[in-house]
């Protein structure tokens, strides 16, 4: 029987506490703005079809970026596989893992659908590494350029306003509050540390090839043009996803730039929140960092726009996603899906990447190509 430690339960604390501080602050913004269920009903009813076909175009073709990232990481691990079941593994993985978290769903289901076609483990972390990577230091870069080149700032009357509630209501140090206003007055000096990791892992590939020990693990570094290509992905992701909540959105201040910039920030804490479809986080941010940078803009209308974000975004994929699961596992009952195996060297050398469909690979050492 699985033992369950100590950290298991901080865990578990920690994301019911992330939970309950963005509940906290959604009620907060909800009574500000007067919110009542029949103002974003009526919010909800303003919103044109045609900004919801765009936003379900912009999240079809968000989904061919993210069939990139798994695209790339084959291509770095050496597993010879069909573009079919890159796209499948992609497109399921993500619906799940958006939904209810990256590591309720997304790695268990990433797992079960590799080690279905015989993938060995070793394959699969690497898989899984890259793939993190990939994510985290193309978002460190795009953030970290737009942080820096483009700052966010609260307006002085805000940040003021802000301040004398923190030293009068929240009885906080001078000494605090000076360090908050200084910190959180615009975005550059977080910009400069998120540049400084994308630059630290670029100088990395650059000086040093194949792996990287750090204490006890080691990890793969990627050769230079490789990690230009997952700097790009996860940019042009980044990019296309707030491009689908931009088309939902109310007018804002500073425009798609505005908006790209706080939903960076929202999905990152919501994927470092590990709360289940980062309900209530992404939510919470995004009306609150909007309210905070343009006080002008239409909360109610805020609301409405991502709740229909949430369906087109979240929910349909999910549905598509549980579709072709269903359909993935009664075809593995049915054995019409063949394993990978491993591809060896035509000189006899050991399994240095896989097949594409479980076929045995052709004189001269060339798989099958169809799946």
């Amino acid at each position: 029987m699985k033992k369950t430690g100590p950290l298991h339960y901080l865990g578990s604390l920690f994301v019911l506490a992330v939970f309950a501080l963005a509940a906290w602050l959604l009620y907060g913004q909800w009574n500000d703005n007067h919110l009542t269920l029949a103002k974003v009903r009526n919010d909800l009813l303003q919103i044109r079809v045609g900004w919801i076909i765009a936003a379900v175009v912009l999240t079809v073709l968000n989904y061919g970026v993210l069939v990139c990232y798994d695209y790339l990481a084959f291509r770095f691990a050496r597993v010879r596989i069909s573009l079919a079941r890159v796209a499948f593994a992609a497109v399921t993985t993500y619906a799940f893992s958006y939904n209810f978290g990256a590591t309720v769903a997304g790695v268990p289901l990433r797992y079960r659908l590799y080690s279905s076609w015989k993938i060995p483990l070793a394959k699969i972390v690497q898989l899984m590494v890259i793939l993190a990577f990939t994510f985290w230091f193309g978002v460190f870069a795009l953030s970290g350029t737009l942080f820096v080149c483009s700052p966010l700032r609260i307006p002085d009357e805000k940040l003021r306003s802000i301040c004398t509630k923190m030293v009068t209501d929240w009885k906080l140090h001078e000494s605090a509050v000076k360090w908050f206003a200084y910190l959180f007055s615009d975005s550059r000096p977080f910009g400069l540390v998120l540049l400084t990791l994308a630059a630290a892992y670029v100088g990395t590939s650059l000086l040093h090839r194949g792996s990287l020990k750090i204490f006890r693990w080691t990890l793969p570094v990627p050769p230079p043009r490789l990690t230009l290509y997952q700097i790009g992905i996860a940019s042009a992701d980044m990019l296309v996803a707030a491009s689908v909540f931009y088309v939902l959105c109310p007018p804002v201040q500073g425009g798609y730039r505005t908006v790209l910039e706080v939903y960076l920030v929202a999905y990152v804490l919501n994927v470092l929140s590990h709360v289940p479809g980062g309900w209530g986080v992404i939510e919470a941010v995004i009306t609150l960092l909007l309210g905070l940078y343009d006080p002008a803009v239409n909360i109610p209308r805020v609301f409405a726009a991502i709740v229909v974000f949430r369906v087109v975004y979240f929910l349909l994929p999910l549905l598509v996603g549980a579709v072709l699961l269903g359909w993935h596992e009664y075809a593995l009952r049915r054995n019409w899906i063949p394993p990978l195996v491993p591809h060896h060297d035509p000189a006899g050398g050991e399994a240095h990447s896989m097949s594409v469909n479980g076929q045995p690979p052709r004189q001269g050492g060339k798989a099958p190509s169809k799946n």
